[in-house]
């Protein structure tokens, strides 16, 4: 029931919308990251799981688009 009620909430949002959110994410996240506060390895962290997350909501959308 649950996954239902998903796929039709997520109907009327497009797979170009949720693209273009996961990218303003992305861009807010390295700019917060990018400050005297927040230590290299944190910083390259951050924007690896950024990286992840990216390549995977793609690879989501793809199918998605094909189902």
């Amino acid at each position: 029931v649950k996954v239902e009620g998903l796929r039709d909430s997520l109907y009327f949002v497009s797979c170009e919308a949720v693209a273009a959110q996961l990218e303003a994410l992305v861009e807010k996240t390295e700019d917060f990251t990018d400050s005297a506060y927040t230590s290299h390895e944190q910083r390259e962290t951050i924007i690896q799981l950024c990286q992840i997350t990216r390549q995977e909501t793609k690879q989501l959308i793809n199918t998605w688009r094909h189902a």
